[in-house]
């Protein structure tokens, strides 16, 4: 089924639905939580999910430091929620601090000339410790929908059996009407 999904988000982001495309690829932590941490309530599991493979790579310390904005599992949650909650590919700036967040969109798959960017300017507060106030976060969407497909596939290799909550069938109903009555391609094209 994540084989599937991703093959989706892919097509999507290459015919330039760049929503449907990364709303689908924002369901995949959700996926792979409930997978490996089912114990955890919805929101943990998918930050925890999040964290562990792929936002750890996302910071240095000097980001964590200052607090700088990177692709941590609570950004990208609240990226989540207000994409399929409120239709709004938006986060919560105020909990985060930042005033301006941005999208970027590439069609072609390829070379990333961006993959996202923070910036802030940099100040001491009342300790004298450097902070990051003014703050400013680009993300780039097909590399966001990259790093979250390929880790749930990975994911999703590693522990297959763990995913064993996908119960449905998804019928093409034209595939078996055409079966049912012998109908074949070449038929269709006449």
């Amino acid at each position: 089924m994540i084989n599937e999904l991703i093959k989706e988000i892919n097509q999507s982001l290459n015919n330039g639905c760049v929503m449907a495309g990364l709303s689908l690829a924002l369901t995949l932590p959700d996926i792979c939580g409930k997978a490996i941490y089912p114990e955890l309530k919805p929101s943990d599991r998918y930050i925890k999910w999040f964290d562990e493979y792929i936002g750890q790579y996302e910071h240095d310390e000097e980001h964590i430091r200052v607090g700088m904005p990177y692709l941590s599992g609570d950004i990208v949650y609240s990226l989540r929620n207000s994409i399929l909650h409120q239709g709004n590919p938006n986060i919560d700036g105020k909990k985060f601090g930042i005033i301006y967040f941005e999208l970027l969109y590439q069609r072609q798959e390829g070379a990333h000339i961006i993959a996202g960017s923070s910036e802030a300017q940099i100040i001491k507060d009342e300790n004298g410790n450097d902070t990051a106030i003014n703050k400013k976060f680009t993300v780039n969407v097909r590399v966001l929908c990259w790093k979250i497909c390929r880790l749930a596939e990975v994911c999703y290799k590693k522990d297959k059996e763990k995913f064993n909550f996908f119960n449905y069938n998804l019928v093409d109903i034209d595939y078996r009407t055409r079966r049912l009555f012998g109908i074949t391609e070449e038929d269709l094209d006449k």
